[in-house]
């Protein structure tokens, strides 16, 4: 529900190509660094549309300083907190013209010719609907780099699966062909175009309604995207920034501590595979999004949460639920069986450490 909105700059005579859409929640200390993102872009046809999410840090007055040092339009949304999809989903509202889309998360850092290169590819390549590029993964207290390019497996630095596809290359951009391949690549093996890496024409964002999760609308507006027949490329130089940071809400954080928030994200996954049947009724997609959502509660959820912090009866009653939804699968039987009969001494040592 929007609350209230404001207009900064609203007499600009800068023309308007590309909607930019920037979700907040508390990111009054970002925006400084995300408004200088912003004014280094070298493509300048741009208008921004903030949408504050139930913000309690009070981000109007830093947004009125900062605001003036830009030439763009600028609209502030203020809604009930809903999470990033409800949000970005606001955003969409604010389409009029623009001939594209993109998504700024407030706590990333787009490079100077991010914009430019990304649209640039979009006007040239009429069967380009979609180009998304690799983020640089960064510590943002310290500064370290984490992972040069998401492209790119963090532990291994082996290429992602996708990056072994087909494709056709036209100018910088490297697209794949639209088939069943594609689509079950997105589930099986997430390509990595998420929105803060992602521009895309405006005809898409009119077609598919962003979903209200808090987690994981990126990887289903693709799919969708992807199952409606639009044309998905990528460029292989980094134009993204990604800051991790402890408020995180995606799962890149791998230093959150917290069990229920870990949880909550991986839920939320599950909710977007359960969601896809709303896309297509194709059986063989339908059952690899069942598997892959059986696959989080199971190894995730059960095992690497709940029975590695000692919630042990949650963990045995999340397995149970997956066990009966797919009895064929041996390996989760296995599971377990083996879980229940190491249970008595697993209980027995989490209740030792939690003593000391």
């Amino acid at each position: 529900m929007i609350l209230e909105t404001t207009e900064f700059n609203e007499n600009t005579a800068t023309q308007s190509s590309c909607l930019i859409i920037m979700p907040i929640y508390n990111r009054r200390h970002f925006l400084q660094q995300a408004f200088k993102s912003l004014n280094e872009q070298t493509y300048h046809q741009w208008n921004l549309v903030i949408v504050d999410d139930g913000s309690t840090d009070e981000p109007s007055e830093v947004l009125k300083a900062l605001t003036k040092a830009l030439d763009q339009r600028i609209t502030y949304v203020k809604q009930a907190n809903g999470g990033p999809g409800s949000a970005r989903a606001t955003g969409q509202e604010f389409q009029t013209n623009q001939q594209y889309v993109a998504f700024f998360d407030s706590d990333d850092y787009w490079l100077p010719e991010y914009l430019e290169r990304a649209i640039d590819q979009l006007e040239n390549i009429p069967e380009l609907d979609w180009i998304f590029c690799p983020c640089r993964r960064v510590d943002h207290s310290s500064g370290k780099t984490l992972l040069e390019s998401t492209f790119f497996n963090e532990e291994t630095n082996a290429p992602l699966h996708f990056l072994s596809m087909p494709v056709k290359r036209l100018g910088d951009a490297f697209i794949f062909p639209h088939n069943h391949t594609l689509a079950m690549t997105q589930l099986k093996q997430p390509i990595h175009a998420g929105f803060q890496n992602s521009v895309i024409r405006a005809k898409i964002s009119r077609n598919v309604a962003i979903p209200e999760y808090r987690i994981g609308e990126d990887r289903y507006f693709l799919l969708a995207a992807i199952l409606k027949g639009y044309g998905i490329g990528y460029i292989q130089d980094v134009g993204v920034i990604y800051h991790v940071h402890d408020d995180n809400l995606s799962d890149t954080n791998r230093d959150n501590k917290d069990v229920n928030k870990l949880v909550a994200v991986q839920q939320e996954l599950c909710r977007s595979y359960s969601d896809i049947r709303k896309l297509t009724t194709d059986k063989e997609i339908l059952a690899e999004a069942a598997q892959q959502s059986a696959k989080i509660k199971f190894w995730l959820i059960a095992y690497n949460y709940y029975w590695r912090s000692g919630e042990i009866g949650k963990a045995l009653s999340t397995m149970i639920g997956v066990v009966l939804a797919h009895p064929g699968e041996f390996r989760y039987v296995k599971t377990l069986l083996a879980s229940l009969l190491r249970a008595p001494i697993a209980v027995l040592s989490s209740t030792e450490k939690a003593r000391h």
